[in-house]
């Protein structure tokens, strides 16, 4: 992987937390988490397709963006408390 790929990567995951943390949506935190890792991680493998990574890489990205955004939203709601509205919290 260059140097390229791993700043895409982080860049990626970066935005999926901001997104999550300002977004207003009203979904469970599993639900949120994995909505917003779908939308913001889908740029991530079509980016792998793009340069000739293949599919098996390029579905891998894709569902380690919705994994990573159920992570980030159970790291900001369980572990550091972030106060969230009534119905998120289901």
């Amino acid at each position: 992987m260059n140097r390229t790929s791993w700043l895409f990567v982080v860049t990626s995951r970066l935005m999926i937390g901001f997104v999550i943390g300002i977004s207003a949506l009203r979904l469970t935190w599993v639900q949120h988490g994995a909505f917003i890792g779908l939308i913001i991680g889908f740029s991530f493998p079509v980016y792998d397709l793009i340069t000739g990574q293949g599919l098996l890489i390029s579905f891998a990205a894709f569902v380690m963006s919705i994994v990573f955004g159920i992570l980030i939203e159970f790291v900001t709601t369980f572990v550091f408390k972030a106060p969230m509205s009534p119905s998120k919290t289901d």
